[in-house]
């Protein structure tokens, strides 16, 4: 009876064995096939790419061997990069490091390596990446400003702010939507700096839609902007389109103050709101 079961119990092990085996053998073909797709492929990448991070960590040797062949079109390695980028592995830190801080690589393939850093914990290279912060090439900048507010220190978000001001439109405000989660008085202050600076009407709508988020906060520095009779009425305006839709009673004066402003657009907002 014990020879039995010792036997049964055998091939219990054995047939587990062999079907593990080839359950690993059909994964790793599946990886094998997409895997391939992605690397000679242009239009069925994207599909590729979303199956391969369904799959996870089991693809992360195949995508960092991409990532680092300078052998392969930047292309390729750009979309291994990309793939990376939603594969939750510290495997994957050092190299996509190492690509980025590698001046003699393709700036495209640095760019998309430091961005597949955007699910990982990268504390530890934060001074890295405020170094590379101030780089000439803005992309390779701003691939570092991402991270820096993944990282989210005060030294880091404190850089963020500082670095608003002097910025093109774009990267202003991208900048802008990298501090949008962070609340602190500096955050509001710039956000509120920012109105006044940008003319590009993205910003200014961004702007406008995270200030009304804060309500009651920004409402007191937004009336100084109304109420200061040398700002242009342009700038004034920005902050009147903004008074209306905060969500506090306390407005309300600050409205009815406006249905008597010399520009008739300011005029036309508070009336509008108040007949809401």
């Amino acid at each position: 009876m014990k020879i039995k079961f010792l036997v049964i119990l055998t091939l219990c092990l054995y047939i587990f064995y062999f079907d593990n085996l080839i359950a690993q053998t059909v994964k790793q073909n599946q990886i094998d096939s997409l895997v391939n797709v992605l690397v000679k492929e242009r239009r069925q990448w994207n599909e590729a790419s979303e199956r391969l991070q369904a799959i996870g960590e089991p693809v992360l040797n195949e995508l960092i061997d991409i990532l680092v062949d300078k052998g392969l079109d930047s292309w390729v390695r750009r979309k291994a990069a990309f793939t990376l980028s939603e594969i939750e592995s510290e495997l994957k830190i050092e190299p996509c490091v190492n690509i980025y801080t590698d001046h003699t690589d393709n700036l495209q393939v640095r760019i998309n390596a430091c961005n597949a850093l955007s699910t990982e914990n990268v504390v530890k290279y934060e001074e890295l990446f405020l170094f590379y912060a101030t780089n000439e090439n803005q992309g390779i900048r701003m691939a570092a400003y991402g991270r820096l507010a993944q990282i989210g220190s005060d030294k880091a978000i404190n850089f963020l702010i500082d670095e608003v001001d002097g910025q093109n439109e774009m990267a202003q405000w991208a900048l802008l939507r990298l501090l949008e989660p962070f609340e602190s008085n500096k955050v509001n202050e710039k956000f509120i700096n920012a109105l006044g600076d940008s003319t590009w009407w993205m910003t200014n709508e961004f702007i406008r839609d995270v200030l009304i988020t804060k309500g009651e906060d920004v409402l007191e520095p937004l009336s100084e902007i109304y109420y200061k009779q040398e700002n242009s009425d342009y700038l004034r305006w920005l902050a009147m389109w903004i008074i209306k839709d905060l969500g506090t009673d306390k407005k309300m004066p600050i409205l009815q103050k406006a249905l008597s402003d010399k520009s008739w657009i300011i005029r036309n907002e508070a009336e509008v709101a108040l007949n809401k």
